[in-house]
């Protein structure tokens, strides 16, 4: 009977743990939500997360814009990745359109080079109303995308309005 009720408890220990969370952003009067699997590290703001993964090969950011802001978040994202020693080549961008859970969503894909050699970045926009758009953006090595993109698109397709 020991022997159940222990295997019980750890059975719905470890169903607990596995559970993902939801982030609302922005924190307050809340526009959209985003699950993050367990075992990913998230640092809140108000209007942003930063998502890392377990083993801390990606960093994903993700903001709330204005459509007034777009431009200038394209231009601020080229500004991090340039301070994070990632060289963009300009020439590899592919833009494609397509919906995430019913919203209209852009994606841009390029490639370039990081401290550590060829990489991939990602560039999303989603938009969640005609004055409000989220932004996610990445990059990383291809065989690191490759062994995260699981996670990293349970992320993207967890994105709903709400």
């Amino acid at each position: 009977m020991n022997k159940l009720l222990v295997t019980a408890i750890a059975v719905v220990a470890l169903a607990i743990g596995a559970t993902a969370k939801t982030y609302s952003l922005p924190k307050e009067d809340s526009i959209a939500s985003v699950t993050i699997p367990d075992g990913w590290k998230v640092e809140a703001e108000d209007e942003s997360l930063t998502i890392t993964s377990k083993d801390e090969t990606i960093e994903i950011t993700m903001e709330i814009l204005g459509e007034d802001q777009l431009e200038g978040a394209i231009i601020e994202n080229v500004g991090y990745l340039k301070k994070h020693k990632v060289n963009i080549d300009e020439k590899s961008e592919k833009k494609t359109s397509g919906e995430i859970n019913g919203l209209k969503a852009t994606f841009y894909a390029k490639t370039g080079k990081d401290e550590d050699g060829p990489c991939n970045i990602s560039e999303i926009f989603v938009r969640l109303s005609d004055k409000k758009l989220i932004s996610m953006l990445y990059w990383a090595p291809g065989k690191i995308e490759q062994a995260q993109l699981d996670d990293i698109k349970t992320i993207l397709n967890s994105i709903k309005k709400k």
